[in-house]
């Protein structure tokens, strides 16, 4: 499959015993298809506002996009758009969308050119990694809605500099982390849970309604249907809240002791699926003894919820022939998060619901096809000598250490690291996105890049961050660039086609590091020179 030859989606891609994949030609309505006053072309592609990726029409006009609707065709959100997908229009035209690299002078910016953007940024990197060292270089990215996330630890390789981060140690990492140490997958987020088939939908820390839509639509028609009950702990009535057979309004933070709390009645009233634990789990004994403490009255006592309610829940959740369990990024912002989510994860395999129908599925990519996570932490990139040198990875080794699953830095050691110049000087950043928003303490962090001596910022708008910047690239938006699909957080893979060219000189973020590591002589460490031959790579 070439990439672009025609525009693919496939689908059914969670669990061993999933239906077979179907394959839908989504190629565009050609303005000459259209009646006569409508010359238009409608092009499908798919949406980059947040994870779940929703399946859009784009109506262009004479090389500009004048609507974007939701793509009826598309199985994950049919034809539905929410208003961030359906409003997008409003930042690709926004009048202060920034169309031309540029750099700093005086205090001031000013246009430049490509050429001059790339000399500048290869003669002040090379600079500093000769004085200081490559280690003394950063890198940061964010996530949706931008293309950088593959590229950027490319980049990293390219400079020879573990210092990658970004905002995941607050945010799926945790999951990622609990999962993959239980388990061997994070399957509690979007990917994972087998809705359509469950008779219990547990949602802990989540409205998928507001933040992801099609997952909390198909969960509010699963329950009112009567195909499954539904279990909400959240300290806020939301809209699943309302219509559950249980809402547990906990003490914010006491997530670890409700799990304890359920795993202690589903092992005492011997609820758990007893062949699956005798078959494939370990330590059940130390379990056992573990929760022997957490008794529904003492936990009660933490969590504010009654001991009869945490017991009706647990036998619930226990007895469904298929029970998922879903969580979302409110669990993670927690000090004690990977083992409250480690406890989740207990929940789901004591249950037998891993990898089951209706339960919390191990998702499989088709064969030959490569995944996001393996494209962008290839090992042929990864030094364990280098990776012992990242900034973290002494107190964090699960996130920051050479055997971590998906390895960076958190970004408040980087700032710290930053302005203490400890463990080693931290002197030059590419940021693909904007740290001084989102990184707890924005004052310390404005301190900090101010104190860098060369910053180089890749976004759509001046942001607080790209304020600090020597030089700004301009980032193409998805409408403007070929792309895979396959956020970790759905069941499918979809082509994202590019509608529209790039509004003036904007360029895909998998192209600039390129441009970048070509500056610099290294090229050799990034296996693309297009962004479609980075995607024909990965589909082939």
């Amino acid at each position: 499959m070439l990439w672009c030859k025609e525009l693919l989606i496939i689908i059914g891609l969670i669990g061993e015993k999933s239906p077979a994949l179907l394959l839908l030609s989504l190629l565009p309505l050609k303005a000459e298809n259209l009646p006569v006053g409508k010359r238009m072309e409608k092009i499908p592609t798919i949406c980059q506002q947040c994870h779940i990726e929703c399946g859009v029409i784009a109506t262009v006009n004479k090389g500009k996009v004048v609507k974007i609707e939701g793509n009826p065709e598309f199985p994950l959100n049919k034809g539905l758009l929410c208003p961030k997908g359906l409003n997008y229009l409003e930042l690709q035209y926004h009048q202060d969308r920034v169309k031309f690299p540029l750099k700093k002078k005086n205090g001031k910016w000013e246009r430049t050119t490509w050429e001059e953007a790339l000399d500048i940024i290869a003669e002040r990197i090379s600079h500093i990694s000769k004085v200081y060292g490559s280690k003394s270089l950063a890198l940061s990215v964010g996530t949706q809605p931008r293309g950088n996330y593959i590229s950027t630890y490319r980049l990293a390789a390219a400079l020879g500099t573990p210092n990658v981060t970004n905002p995941g140690y607050l945010c799926y990492y945790p999951s990622v982390t609990a999962g993959t140490l239980t388990f061997g997958a994070d399957v509690m987020q979007e990917r994972g849970p087998d809705i359509d088939h469950t008779e219990c939908i547990l949602i802990w820390g989540a409205n998928p309604l507001n933040a992801h839509p099609p997952i909390g639509r198909k969960m509010q028609q699963a329950k009112r249907s009567g195909q499954a009950k539904m279990i909400v702990v959240d300290p806020r009535k939301t809209k699943h809240a309302e219509i559950a057979d249980y809402w547990l309004q906990l003490r914010p933070g006491s997530d670890d002791a409700l799990a304890l709390g359920m795993i202690n009645v589903i092992i005492n009233e011997k609820l758990y699926d007893q062949q699956f634990v005798e078959k494939w789990c370990i330590g059940f004994e130390q379990l056992a003894e573990r929760v022997k403490e957490y008794t529904p009255e003492r936990v009660s006592k933490i969590t504010w919820i009654p001991p009869e309610v945490i017991r009706a829940v647990s036998r619930l959740y226990a007895n469904a022939q298929g029970a998922v369990l879903y969580h979302r990024v409110a669990v993670e912002h927690h000090s004690n998060a990977i083992q409250t989510l480690r406890a989740f994860a207990l929940l789901i395999a004591i249950t037998g619901n891993i990898d089951a129908p209706g339960g919390n599925v191990i998702p499989h990519y088709p064969k030959g096809f490569i995944g996001r996570r393996e494209i962008t932490y290839p090992q042929e990139i990864r030094d364990s000598k280098l990776e012992k040198l990242r900034i973290g990875a002494d107190r964090f080794p699960l996130m920051s250490g050479p055997e971590s699953f998906i390895p960076r830095v958190r970004t408040p050691d980087l700032v710290h690291a930053i302005l203490s110049e400890k463990p080693y000087p931290i002197k030059a950043m590419i940021a693909f996105n904007n740290p001084v928003v989102t990184t707890p303490n924005s004052k310390l962090v404005w301190d900090a890049f101010k104190k860098l001596d060369f910053l180089v910022v890749v976004d759509f708008f001046k942001t607080p961050t790209a304020e600090l910047a020597d030089i700004f690239l301009p980032s193409a938006t998805w409408l403007e660039r070929n792309d895979i699909a396959d956020s970790p957080y759905t069941n499918y893979i979809a082509a994202r086609r590019k509608v529209i060219e790039p509004i003036g000189e904007c360029m895909d973020d998998k192209e600039i590091v390129v441009k970048i590591a070509e500056r610099l002589g290294k090229s050799q460490h990034i296996p693309w020179k297009k962004t479609e031959d980075l995607l024909n790579m990965r589909l082939k």
